[in-house]
């Protein structure tokens, strides 16, 4: 090998040695820079992913310096009990704790003069915390456990965190304000706050108070055995030994041997403390209430908003809406009226006059006969304009003894509600409804008014002010039960039925509350907007019962003082119940004048009673204030009774009218969208000549009545038969008489009732007619025609020469038109004239008359009622261009539909398909709920053929 190629060959062999090396150096070096950065992006991120989320559990932590406040040893805040305030905030209603069980503060330090006892921290920190003393207050083994597992965790759980919802972030957020405590206050304080503070059942809140309620003695002087008892009630306060012994003495038992297997107390210990004779509390007083009722609803009230524990745990100054001067006023008001139930079995009774002014404004009343036994009353009074309760009584007896405050039946107290329902839907006060007796599917169901009557053709108003049911059946039937529903509901009514005949509540059957009515009656009083308190549970606002809520110390946690509202009835709709319920005069039928429910100004009021009178209401209301009264046995049987509701209305009467003595007086307003127009009663339609009654009504405006009234009826008649009045009715016998238009189903009652039923008859028709060679065949004798009418018949015989036809107006024409030409060629059962009738309406009479070659007159003479007017009809609900919330899956469409002679048929059209065919009111058809845009349109022909379309007008169904 030549040297130059062996130098160069050596000189490869060392550049590809080096090569290799310094390539992978070039890659690796980027490489590793790159990696580095992303580690740290990633870091950073982390970190501050981590401060973020740090940033947000931390947000609006509760501040640690309330647990000094609430637990300061000489007077922090959970040193005294809850008290329940009256509305002046100066009479305690009620102490939420155990009589006679001092609240006091204890140390744990053993050299402070008053401390726990030792063996009553040992057996709390082992139970609940065997590490308290080593940890930090937290522990992070379940830290997404909503639970906590420390002393600290509890204390705050229990005392900042009460009113946090759970969610996501409150476990750490708990355990973080625990190491904020134990941090900033020791494990010392830590413990001590919980002992003071924690919860043993039975209304016991701190070791010391349950230690007084369950031993008789202090937390200072507890044994190993008691102090292991109390340490199991934290756990399981339910399980304590007022409530629980055995219980009880089974969860202590077992803890003792715990310890002892643990080796946290010895054997002999163990054996002390089984064996220790323990001296239980067995009993104690209840805590009593001024008012029993009130406090109970009211607490039950809070519970959403604090929680049991909140409440019972101390520290809280509770100012209720309750006026407590009323509520006495409103008890011993009714305890007198009861005893007056009494007769002459009352003898000897006197009341303070000083003490019970209201009792000296109830009416003079006697009703003989009433067993009082177990009679009692109960009630409240709210003010509508903010939905606060100003009283609340339970049922109670005229001795004073409280009954359970359940067992409400409604009964006819529904019926505004019913009749708000078909306002809704076109109705109107001055609708008119039958009161006569119902055929009903169930043969074992009589459905009767509560005075034992019908009362004929009655207006919405008067069947509401009266207490007649019957008609509000038929307003159930025609607007469906699912309307009256819905709007008793957004109302703020909503009993509880299981009745499958939709109006059987009326009667009998179904629970209320108390509450339920007054909000439902107090949100009519205010127009249609229900006030009060919102349940965030079921999004519903609720008569209220609390004002505010604050702590001893005066730190506001609640304010009730402004009121949630939402308008839930149009004004206009809310306008016509009050006006109807108002009405004094439309009472008079069945109250009589005067009487109780009328008070010397403006106020809405409604009796009710259940069909067994075992039950009565009143309810009565003004723009600022509503009362209702209740009297009756929920706790015995069906058995009837004969309660009058005259007797609620008594009490009523007089605590109505202390309730407004200082308030001015009002009356509401009439809003936009109302109408008053002069109608004929009962009908509630326009007047006719021959209308013997009217008054002016209140309607919806564009509800108000077009046709004039079709109740009364002036027609001919044979005196001396009773039959209507013909052509051949002598005319010295004819007279005009004024009769009622009574629908088929209720005539033959109208009848035996002794009413004045137009007469289904005719007078009866000579039989010259039947001649064969002379007779009218078409149209046939009574019918209605219109139009051009083609009469067929008969004009011939042996002799015959010619015959005319001719017609004149009435039962007795006073002169006679011939129509068509003389026919001089016979006719047999042919086309004897063609009459137009256009522009002619009425009775008249058509006769035949045939010529003989003796020039004698025979003649035919038939009677027929001319209508060329087509029938009336209007939609009233839903207007034009209405948006429509289905119930149930349902909406219910209405039309008022009239004509003088008589309906043939009407045709329902939705959507431009035929969907219902209907030949007597009341016109109402039940559509199946499709969301979206929809058209509506009827046609209608009356007896005659005249046919009539309504406008075809559009509305919308929301999902």
């Amino acid at each position: 090998m030549r040297k130059i190629d062996l130098v160069l060959l050596l000189k490869n062999r060392r550049k590809n040695r080096y090569s290799g090396p310094r390539k992978a150096q070039m890659i690796i070096h980027p490489l590793g820079i790159g990696l580095m950065a992303i580690s740290l992006i990633l870091l950073v991120g982390v970190t501050l992913a981590a401060g973020v989320y740090y940033a947000h559990i931390s947000a609006d932590l509760p501040s640690l310096d309330v647990l000094p406040v609430l637990l300061n040893p000489d007077n922090g805040e959970l040193l005294q009990p809850t008290r329940i305030m009256d509305r002046d905030n100066q009479v305690v209603l009620f102490n939420l704790d155990n009589p006679g069980i001092e609240r006091r503060y204890l140390a744990v330090n053993p050299d402070e003069p008053v401390h726990f006892n030792p063996q009553l921290i040992r057996a709390v920190v082992n139970k609940l915390d065997p590490t308290f003393w080593q940890n930090p207050g937290y522990s992070l083994e379940n830290w997404r456990n909503s639970a906590p597992t420390t002393i600290a965790e509890r204390l705050v759980s229990d005392l900042l965190l009460w009113d946090e919802p759970p969610s996501s972030s409150r476990p750490l957020r708990m355990r973080l304000l625990a190491a904020q405590v134990v941090s900033r206050f020791g494990r010392t304080q830590v413990l001590e706050w919980f002992l003071n503070s924690a919860y043993f059942g039975h209304r016991a809140y701190g070791a010391e108070s349950a230690a007084r309620l369950y031993f008789y003695k202090s937390a200072q002087d507890l044994t190993l055995a008691e102090s292991a008892m109390l340490a199991v009630l934290i756990e399981s306060p339910a399980l304590n030994p007022l409530d629980a012994v055995f219980n009880t003495l089974e969860l202590q038992r077992q803890f003792l041997a715990d310890l002892t297997e643990n080796q946290v107390i010895t054997t002999e210990e163990f054996s002390i403390a089984v064996r220790q004779k323990l001296n239980l509390r067995t009993e104690i007083e209840e805590p009593s209430s001024m008012a029993p009722a009130f406090t109970h609803r009211m607490l039950m009230q809070l519970e959403p908003a604090f929680g049991q524990n909140r409440l019972g745990r101390g520290g809280l100054v509770i100012l209720s809406s309750l006026d407590l001067e009323l509520q006495t006023q409103f008890q011993c008001t009714a305890q007198v009226q009861m005893i007056r139930l009494l007769g002459t079995s009352a003898s000897g009774f006197a009341f303070d006059e000083q003490q019970c002014q209201a009792a000296l404004l109830l009416p003079t009343q006697i009703f003989p006969g009433i067993d009082i036994q177990g009679l009692t009353t109960a009630g409240l009074v709210m003010n509508p304009q903010n939905g606060e309760v100003l009283l609340y009584v339970e049922p109670t007896t005229f001795k004073g003894s409280r009954q359970s405050d359940t067992g409400y039946e409604p009964g006819s107290l529904l019926t505004p509600f019913y009749a708000l329902a078909g306002f809704a839907r076109g109705l109107s006060p001055a609708s008119l409804k039958w009161d006569v007796p119902i055929n009903l599917s169930d043969p074992s169901l009589v459905y009767q008014n509560p005075d034992g009557s019908y009362h004929g053709p009655v207006s919405i108003r008067s069947a509401v002010a009266n207490d007649y049911l019957i008609p509000m059946v038929e307003v159930t039937n025609q607007v469906g039960t699912s309307s009256v529903w819905n709007l008793a509901s957004a109302l703020g009514f909503n009993p509880t039925t299981d009745e499958s005949d939709p109006a059987a509540i009326l009667f009998s059957g179904g629970t209320t509350t108390l509450l339920d009515i007054g909000s439902a009656y107090s949100t009519l009083a205010n127009s249609g907007v229900r006030t009060g308190v919102l349940n965030t549970a079921s999004n519903e606002i609720k008569p209220n019962m609390v004002l505010q809520v604050i702590t001893i110390t005066q730190r506001i946690i609640l304010d009730r003082t402004p009121p949630a509202t939402s308008a839930v009835l149009s004004e206009p709709l809310a306008y016509l119940i009050n006006n109807v319920l108002s009405d004094e005069s439309a009472r008079w039928p069945s109250l009589g004048y005067p009487n109780p429910l009328e008070i010397g100004q403006p106020v809405a009021a409604k009796i009710g009673q259940t069909s067994a009178k075992n039950q009565v209401w009143m309810v009565g209301y003004t723009p600022q204030r509503l009362a209702l009264v209740w009297m009756g046995k929920p706790q015995t049987d069906q058995a009837t009774e004969n309660l009058d509701p005259r007797m609620a209305a008594g009490i009523w009467h007089a605590v109505i009218k202390m309730a407004v003595n200082d308030l001015p007086k009002l009356d509401w307003t009439i809003p936009q969208g109302i109408i008053r127009v002069n109608v004929c009663i009962p009908s509630g339609m326009l007047p006719s000549a021959v209308c013997p009654n009217t008054m002016e009504e209140v309607f919806l405006k564009g509800n108000e009545p077009s046709i004039a009234d079709t109740l009364y009826q002036k027609i001919k008649v044979n005196r001396e038969t009773g039959q209507r009045a013909t052509v051949f009715t002598a005319p010295e016998l004819i007279e005009d008489q004024i009769f009622i238009n009574v629908p088929a189903e209720a005539r033959q009652w109208a009848i035996d009732a002794g009413l004045a039923v137009a007469p289904s008859g005719y007078d009866s028709i000579p039989t010259t007619q039947l001649n064969p060679d002379v007779m009218i065949k078409e149209p046939v004798i009574f019918s209605p025609v219109r139009g051009k009418v083609t009469i067929r018949g008969t004009a011939s015989g042996n002799s015959f020469s010619s015959y005319t036809v001719q017609i004149g107006e009435g039962i007795n024409p006073a002169s006679w038109q011939q129509i068509g030409n003389t026919g001089t060629t016979p006719v047999n059962d042919d086309e004897l004239a063609v009459w137009n009738t256009t522009g002619l309406n009425g009775l008249f009479a058509v006769r035949l008359n045939v010529v003989d070659s003796n020039q004698g007159i025979l003649s035919a003479v038939i009677q027929v009622t001319v209508d060329n007017k087509p029938p009336q009809v209007r939609i009233t609900y839903p207007k034009p261009s209405q948006t429509i919330q289905p119930v149930r899956g349902s909406v219910t469409l209405s039309a008022e539909i009239q004509d003088a002679v008589g309906l043939n048929k009407v045709e329902w059209w939705v959507d431009g398909k035929l969907v219902s065919t209907q030949t007597n009111a009341p016109f109402v058809y039940i559509m199946n709920a499709v969301t979206g845009k929809h058209t509506l349109q009827i046609h209608a022909w009356d007896a005659a053929g005249n046919k009539t379309t309504s406008e075809k007008i559009q509305f919308s169904i929301l999902k």
